[in-house]
């Protein structure tokens, strides 16, 4: 085990309670009500008291379990537990990440192990994945692309405060293991595994893997940009391989590889250059040009996020809705008038604390330059 503080993402299967059936009826009724969401879906009065005594059952004998025991309780804490030499150490500085799905089994079993893991000390957030599981082949696609954003959104902050990030993929299902071990080749620095109930730890370093896809995002961009923040499509460009996108009920999304893609790419192409807006209700005003003269690859990165929320703010104001996200915080100018610029949302809060100054042509947001915080 490492001295390091690490970050530990456990993907969470349902061998806590599989473990602790009794019966072949037990062992069935978990089977049989593996993907449903709650106990009200239970029409079979038997099955659900059966499955009720069961978490009952599994709950008490975790607070109650010695180190030994819980190796063959736990898929999820025998790999855990090994990686720890055997126990679990006092006073840790590790975080923890249960990452389920949202079927009353995995919930219940991700809420049992951070009840167990919290009592240890240790700081436990747990991640409830929609869809993650696979009786739609489509949703289950979908509910990647959504984990693979989830990783990258959060991972990479937690290897800037100086933690080591280890995905433990001994538990949880085998397709959400095979992905997040490809995952694992760009995000984390090891990977667990461990067979069952064994207690020989396969410890999987990070792998020199760079994918090569800048090219495809490239070419693409004005796609990606759009259909990653949610904007309309009218067409999927033939040249892009088939397995960067979902389609479904004629609506488009990056597959979980063409998000994985998008996400290593998306930082070195946006800290080049400021890029067009990708919807055509916004556009750049005539002074905004020389308003960015000058400007870091840093800011020029956090810029080019800003223009897709003012993409997407007035996409979603089109429609009827509304998104304004606090990064954001789009509203009518007050003060000292700038020019005529009537409306200012942030480009970012801290160091110098920029604003963009805009205003409305019609249906179109004119920004018109980038200044300073009134």
């Amino acid at each position: 085990m490492t001295n390091k503080r690490s970050f530990i993402l456990t993907t969470c299967g349902t061998s806590l309670l599989t473990n602790c059936a009794l019966s072949a009826e037990e062992r069935y009724v978990t089977l049989k009500h593996g993907n449903i969401k709650d106990f009200d879906s239970i029409t079979d009065e038997e099955d659900k008291r059966l499955l009720k005594a069961l978490v009952k059952r599994a709950k008490q004998r975790l607070a109650q379990a010695k180190d030994e025991e819980l190796l063959k309780m736990s898929a999820e804490l025998n790999s855990l537990l090994q990686y720890y030499g055997g126990s679990i150490p006092e006073k840790s500085m590790d975080v923890h990440c249960l990452l389920c799905s949202d079927t009353l089994l995995g919930r219940t079993t991700g809420s049992a192990l951070k009840e167990w893991l919290e009592a240890k000390g240790l700081a436990v957030m747990m991640h409830v994945q929609k869809d993650l599981q696979t009786v739609e082949l489509i949703s289950f696609q979908y509910a990647l692309a959504e984990l693979a954003r989830f990783v990258h959104d959060l991972v990479p902050g937690y290897r800037d405060k100086g933690y080591s990030i280890i995905f433990n993929l001994t538990g949880g299902f085998k397709g959400v293991q095979g992905f997040l071990q490809t995952v694992a080749s760009f995000y984390a620095d090891e990977a667990l595994y461990i067979f069952q109930t064994g207690k020989e730890l396969l410890r999987i370093p990070r792998l020199p893997v760079r994918m090569d896809g800048e090219g495809i995002i490239q070419e693409h961009l004005e796609f990606f940009r759009k259909v990653s923040n949610g904007l309309a499509v009218e067409q999927v460009p033939n040249s892009l391989p088939e397995t960067m996108i979902l389609k479904m009920d004629g609506e488009v999304a990056l597959s979980p590889w063409g998000e994985l893609l998008w996400n290593q790419c998306k930082k070195a192409i946006y800290r080049r250059e400021v890029l067009c807006p990708p919807s055509n209700l916004v556009r750049f005003g005539h002074r905004f040009s020389q308003s960015i003269k000058g400007l870091g690859p840093e800011r020029t990165a956090i810029l080019n996020e800003r223009i897709d929320d003012l993409s997407k703010f007035m996409e979603e104001r089109k429609r009827g809705g509304r998104y304004n996200p606090r990064r954001l915080d789009f509203k009518e100018l007050m003060g000292k008038p700038v020019l005529e610029s009537t409306h200012e949302c942030d480009a970012w809060a801290d160091q110098d604390a920029k604003r963009l100054f805009c205003h409305f042509e019609g249906e179109v947001l004119v920004v018109d330059e980038l200044g300073e915080h009134l």
